[in-house]
């Protein structure tokens, strides 16, 4: 979506206010406020803004801009997604367990480390001399062989406490024959359907080895975030926090997808598409539908974003010389 092309009808004025850039306001969405501060940040977080490539004051500005007009995207799609109840979609619930379920695995992987995991002095200055390492790349090897042999041993453990098994399903069928109500793993507190996997498996290919390390993979993270409950992890800040600055990110996602999904054309459409411009039949009959199509629902969701813009109430102030 070019920036230039978006229409945004919105006021825009200078706003006068005293203290630092961090405190001034460059647009309001409905209630949600975004500042200076903010907008720098996250201009500092983009590859473009990296030491290496100090940006001119126009690019600067360029980037601002567009940085703004994504940031204030975002919290439209976050205001209509909260009125659809996007959050009681199944859509949603599911990637939002998957990724609490990762966060409170990866916590208690750390737990195991502070508790399991000794380096004394003696035994870093052996191994660095031994292998003719600094000691800070002697450090940084060790811990990475006693991290592994920790969550191996761990795993191995939890395996045999929850009696995990595969379903001869994985190894009798093709992956493209199993079915998604197929259960491909079960334990004593769970059980795992193909179409619990489906979605993430298919990016990775279709061979059975690839399916069957995803699965042991999906297997632990469940495993280590029961193990994660027990201990009460999902109590501590680091999680708490995490899962609140996620669950607004995954709101708006699962309803952009939503919105792509709604927004696809029938095949008529795509050949009136096609019709209308004319320069993609330049390409591969197969892939200038596809990029008809995708383009088609690019177009549809950018008239969307015209519309909210019009409907809520958006602000943005100058913020030249921030």
């Amino acid at each position: 979506m070019k920036l230039k092309a978006l229409l945004i009808t919105f006021f825009i004025f200078q706003l006068f206010i005293s203290g630092s850039s961090a405190e001034k306001i460059v647009a309001v969405v409905g209630e949600v406020s975004i500042t200076s501060d903010e907008l720098q940040k996250r201009l500092r977080n983009r590859q473009y803004s990296s030491p290496a490539k100090k940006l001119h004051k126009n690019e600067e500005d360029k980037a601002l801009s567009k940085l703004l007009l994504e940031m204030i995207d975002f919290e439209l799609l976050y205001l209509q997604a909260k009125r659809e109840n996007i959050a009681s979609s199944p859509e949603y619930e599911k990637k939002l367990k998957a990724y609490s379920d990762s966060m409170l695995a990866e916590l208690y992987s750390k737990n195991l480390f502070v508790r399991k995991i000794n380096l004394s002095k003696k035994e870093l200055r052996e191994y660095a001399k031994e292998n003719k390492l600094s000691l800070m790349l002697a450090r940084a090897s060790i811990l990475k062989k006693k991290r592994e042999t920790v969550l191996r041993e761990e795993e191995s453990r939890l395996l045999d406490k929850a009696g995990v098994s595969y379903s001869p399903t994985i190894s009798k069928k093709e992956t493209e024959k199993i079915k998604p109500d197929d259960i491909i793993a079960t334990s004593k507190s769970f059980e795992i359907r193909y179409r619990d996997i489906e979605e993430q498996f298919l990016n990775l290919g279709s061979a059975r080895e690839k399916l069957i390390a995803h699965l042991a993979l999906v297997i632990r993270i469940k495993l280590f975030s029961i193990e994660a409950v027990e201990l009460r992890l999902q109590k501590r800040a680091e999680y708490e926090d995490s899962m609140n600055e996620h669950r607004k990110k995954l709101l708006v996602s699962v309803f952009k997808n939503q919105l792509l999904k709604r927004f696809e054309p029938s095949d008529e459409e795509v050949d009136r598409y096609l019709s209308d411009n004319k320069q993609l039949l330049d390409f591969p009959i197969k892939e200038r539908k596809k990029l008809a199509a995708k383009r088609f629902k690019e177009d549809k969701l950018f008239k969307y974003m015209k519309g909210l813009h019009k409907k809520e109430n958006v602000v943005v102030y100058k913020f030249g010389n921030l």
